[in-house]
């Protein structure tokens, strides 16, 4: 344990403030979709993330023999996941230091500035962020460390257990969030040469000549094996019948498109004018809020590998950093984008530990950095990482509890609520007795409708049917994903055709039929309905409730979290409870209403604030859904 007991402290300290900074809730964009796709074994969206979801579901069963709430149970994966990085990349970046240490300093200092550089990455903001959700993102970066200690390894021993390590990091990242790995391939090689740590001509091979031995295939074959493994998983597993299944990669051509990212991949390949300069700004203050004050030891770092002759090293590790960073700048997306520089953030914590190494000569340097800096830096990003104020599927579904009366349809067009809903109701049989669909109807996969409610399908099946062979005519992947193309006429009459049926049969069964403001605006503009409506709470109905419009309190403590102006993927909600409040204060307008009405104007007042702000800070957010 001595032996190891920096790596563990470092551990430790992780896993303490991960713990004490998540959220009792699921947040926005996809920590509900992946607590369903692992509580179920289930696919999730592209590429489908197979290592995580089909680990996390083995783990979650293993869990529920203690607790029964599989939220947690994730979120304790991720933020174990992230100790154990800790772990690993503190033994990494000691190790990478020893071997161009010279004797300089003595092996326990060097072990400490690892560890310094390693609670560095870990306390800053991005990566602290990502590192206690019920995302992929915390078991991507341990694999990213896994394969980075075992290509370290590689350099000071040359032996193949390093390279087994390497090939099993770096096929569970393959076989999860694949990209960011693909992406440090060309960069990878560098670690076959024997010059990468040290200066010495007699050492150095070229890139030809390494790969003229059996180390890289052996490391490919390990990887590759493991990448085949979790991806024919998931091929078996899309051959049943879930009732959450995102895509259906159950043929060698849709597993295909599902790897190769779906209709995500396509979106990304969109071209919009300026894109570059708005995102900008965004990814400046990411990189300073992720190392903040220890931002001077990153540029000490490269001078000091400069000063050592350390080229390829500050090559492959500023050049691997500098391409996801270029790749980000250009793509067309916002909810999550950030967590794409979360491998290259880690790897800074090489230029870290160089920076303090060069200043280490005189050791108070050293603990002037552990005693003060280090909690300054905790300190000022434990505000910005805080969960635990941000109860996002708490609120949801308190309003849709509150709001819709029993044997409710429910027609929403929010991602957020749709999926939170059914966690809950497949998870922990929430509210069974509402109909809750996405305003394409279908969601997702079109089996998800006779799946999820067989009554209301067998119902509408004709007119389902009918939408989806549209639907196939215009774009058939859409028929198993998500999102509709609404670019036919034919489509659109058929859409219009399927909610005549749902509307007819709701008031034939003497159901409620809700519709989020949004969603009933689409459809007022579509001529499926008309603009007059009253309202049940968070929604608008076709018939009067008792469900008191207590939404308009804003009683949302998420939405005072310094998080939200860091979390881009909260802007749908936002703009949804904007264009709500909008429809109460105009309906409301009546001078007998004059509370309701003030409510109302109060709080779309407090939220395009909010809004403004949001896009203000993220303006790409508004040029990419212009586009």
């Amino acid at each position: 344990m001595k032996k190891h007991a920096v790596e563990f402290i470092c551990a430790c300290i992780t896993f303490v403030f991960f713990h004490l900074t998540r959220s009792a809730s699921l947040g926005f964009a996809d920590d509900a979709e992946f607590a369903l796709v692992t509580k179920l074994g289930s696919v999730a969206h592209p590429p489908g993330f197979p290592a995580y979801v089909y680990i996390g579901w083995i783990w979650g069963k293993f869990m529920s023999l203690f607790s029964a709430d599989h939220v947690y149970n994730m979120q304790l994966l991720s933020i174990l996941s992230s100790s154990i990085m800790a772990f690993m990349l503190c033994k990494t970046v000691t190790m990478a230091l020893a071997q161009t240490n010279q004797g300089k300093i003595d092996h326990f200092h060097l072990r400490i500035i690892g560890g310094i550089s390693t609670l560095v990455v870990c306390t800053g903001m991005t990566v602290w962020l990502w590192s206690n959700a019920v995302e992929v993102y915390a078991f991507h970066l341990l694999s990213a460390v896994i394969m980075l200690y075992g290509l370290v390894r590689f350099q000071a021993y040359r032996n193949l257990t390093s390279l087994f390590i390497a090939g099993i990091g770096l096929g569970l990242g393959l076989a999860n969030h694949h990209l960011t790995l693909i992406l440090f391939m060309p960069f990878a090689v560098f670690f076959f040469g024997s010059s990468l740590f040290r200066d010495d001509p007699e050492e150095v091979h070229s890139v030809k000549a390494s790969f003229q031995n059996i180390y890289p295939y052996f490391m490919g074959v390990v990887a590759g094996l493991i990448v085949v493994f979790f991806y024919v998983l998931m091929y078996i597993r899309a051959q049943y019948a879930y009732p959450f299944e995102f895509g259906n990669p159950d043929t060698i051509g849709r597993m295909f498109y599902h790897i190769s990212g779906g209709s995500w991949g396509e979106q990304t390949m969109q071209q919009v004018d300026g894109i570059v300069g708005l995102r900008f700004p965004y990814f400046m203050r990411l990189i300073l809020h992720q190392y903040l004050i220890f931002l001077p030891a990153v540029v000490f770092g490269m001078a000091c590998m400069i000063i050592q002759k350390l080229y390829r090293l500050l090559g492959l590790t500023f050049g691997y950093f500098l391409l996801v960073l270029l790749y980000q700048l250009r793509i067309y997306q916002f909810a999550d984008t950030d967590t794409y520089m979360l491998v290259p953030f880690v790897m800074g914590a090489i230029w870290i530990a160089y920076g303090i190494y060069w200043v280490a000569t005189q050791r108070y340097l050293v603990w002037l950095a552990v005693v003060v800096l280090l909690p300054i830096q905790l300190y000022l990003n434990f505000g910005k990482a805080d969960k635990s104020d941000y109860s996002i599927s708490e609120t949801h579904m308190k309003e849709i509890d509150r709001s819709c009366p029993p044997n409710s349809i429910l027609i929403t067009s929010d991602w957020t609520t749709l999926m939170q809903y059914y966690y809950y109701r497949v998870a922990e049989n929430f509210r069974p007795d509402l109909i809750v669909l996405k305003g394409s109807v279908k969601f997702t996969n079109y089996e998800m409708l006779p799946l999820m409610y067989p009554e209301l399908y067998l119902k509408v099946k004709d007119e389902y049917l009918a939408y989806i062979e549209e639907i196939r005519k215009v774009k058939p992947i859409q028929v198993y994903d998500t999102g509709v193309d609404m670019v036919s006429r034919d489509l659109v009459a058929a859409y219009t055709k399927l909610m005549h049926r749902i509307i007819r049969l709701a008031d034939a069964e003497d159901r409620p039929f809700l519709r989020e403001a949004s969603t009933f605006l689409f459809h007022a503009q579509n001529g499926i309905t008309t603009y007059e409506a009253t309202f049940s709470g968070a929604y608008l109905s076709n018939v009067e409730t008792t469900a008191e419009p207590e939404i308009l309190n804003m009683d949302y403590d998420w939405l005072n979290s310094r998080l939200l102006m860091y979390d881009p993927a909260a802007v749908n909600t936002i703009e949804r409870l904007e264009v709500l409040f909008d429809f109460y204060r105009t309906t409301h307008n009546d001078p007998r209403e004059g509370e309701i009405y003030n409510l109302a104007q109060s709080a779309f007042a407090e939220i395009h604030i909010v809004l403004n702000n949001m896009k203000a800070r993220m303006p790409f957010i508004q040029a990419a859904k212009e586009e």
